[in-house]
């Protein structure tokens, strides 16, 4: 079939645009797809790690809660050093800073747990997480004797985070410095918000500051 005049020019204009546009289109077709596909390669590497983040913590909360755990300091550290180096981004390395902790305080080694706890804080991404290992770490210095720290701790938890909490050790900080009178106004501000046992333990607190408070509908014992 002859072809005429017009699309014969219309012809050299496109074998024009090729030769000038083509190449860059397939190039940018070609890294368009790779970076569809790359994305997905990426989203499924972030979900098989978070997996094995998932897997691992799962492990070492099961052994730090059994019976064995309690003889097997230095397997939880050593797991929770690997997963904290490996997963480090996770939130799961955060919860096995916590562990790890825990660990140490039950092992009887209150500086180590001390460092673990204080590098959670200072990693961490999650506000409640933060302020929840600031408050362990406010009566671990209390248990410790250093008040001035522990107040220090709590004075970073904002007193709208974990409130009842906070407020019943603010109490065992103040009876330790022997102010009994703040003593007493802490202990009825996390009276007022505490639940079931909680309510038992900060009477009994109360009781032994001669402070007696009804207990509230609803509490249990």
């Amino acid at each position: 079939m002859a072809i005429d005049q017009d699309e014969e020019e219309q012809v050299e204009a496109l074998k024009k645009w090729w030769d000038e546009n083509g190449k860059s289109l397939v190039i940018g077709l070609v890294l368009g797809l790779g970076a569809v596909y790359g994305y997905r390669e990426y989203e499924d590497s972030l979900y098989f790690q978070s997996q094995q983040a998932s897997n691992a913590f799962e492990e070492l909360r099961l052994l730090s809660e059994s019976e064995e755990g309690k003889y097997q300091t230095a397997e939880i550290v050593a797991r929770s050093e690997q997963l904290r180096e490996q997963h480090a981004t996770s939130a799961y390395a955060d919860f096995a800073g916590l562990t790890m902790a825990l660990a140490q305080i039950n092992a009887g080694d209150a500086v180590a747990a001390r460092a673990t706890l204080e590098s959670v804080v200072s990693v961490t991404s999650i506000p409640e997480l933060k302020h929840m290992t600031q408050l362990r770490l406010a009566r671990l210095l209390l248990g410790e004797g250093d008040l001035d720290a522990a107040i220090a701790y709590l004075d970073a938890v904002p007193e709208t985070s974990f409130t009842s909490l906070r407020a019943e050790l603010l109490g065992d900080i103040r009876r330790q410095q022997g102010d009994i009178e703040q003593a007493r106004v802490a202990y009825i501000t996390a009276l007022a918000m505490a639940v079931d046992n909680q309510y038992v333990v900060l009477q009994m607190k109360l009781d032994d500051l001669g402070v007696v408070v009804s207990s509230p509908a609803g509490a249990t014992e």
